[in-house]
């Protein structure tokens, strides 16, 4: 029992540093890729979903942008929001002025309809931006190249403040 008590089993068997296996050495080896490789892919994945949420977020703002265009003449006319032809231009400007690879926008228009109560309602004009942004990852781009995320956003024209114009 005296014998077994000496030699655990994570210990060497032997005091002599040169008769030692060198097993901490060989983990150290197998383990540390690993752990780069886990950092690696951390950092990058955070990188894309980042720019994922960039994306949206320049989708959106560009759509308010280009929804902030309304024709002045036909609101103070008869209090209808319609867009200027140059909303949607104006749209995919912003989106490429605020760092997207590529921009579309364009202006979708809804009919009109009437409400349960009888009060009838114009024709409903939304702005519609589709943005790409080019990722650059850090660790793995040599492997994966530069991907790519889009995001979109929609936004429809308010009635503008008193005064404003």
């Amino acid at each position: 029992m005296l014998s077994t008590l000496r030699t655990w089993p994570w210990r060497s068997r032997s005091r002599n540093p040169r008769e030692r296996g060198g097993g901490t050495f060989a983990a150290a080896v197998i383990l540390l890729p690993a752990f780069v490789a886990i950092v690696a892919v951390a950092y990058d994945g955070g990188r894309m979903f980042n720019a994922r949420r960039e994306a949206s977020s320049v989708a959106s703002a560009a759509a308010r942008a280009g929804a902030a265009d309304v024709d002045i003449g036909q609101y103070r006319w008869d209090q209808t929001l319609r867009l200027e032809g140059t909303a949607a231009g104006r749209a995919q400007s912003f989106a490429m002025a605020a760092g997207a690879s590529s921009a579309s926008a364009r202006i979708v228009t809804e009919p009109g309809y009437a409400t349960p109560g009888g009060v009838l309602l114009n024709d409903l004009e939304t702005v519609e931006v589709d943005v790409t942004i080019s990722v650059r990852l850090f660790f793995l781009g040599p492997f994966l190249g530069t991907p790519t995320v889009q995001g979109e956003g929609r936004a429809r024209p308010t009635h503008p403040e008193e005064g404003s114009w």
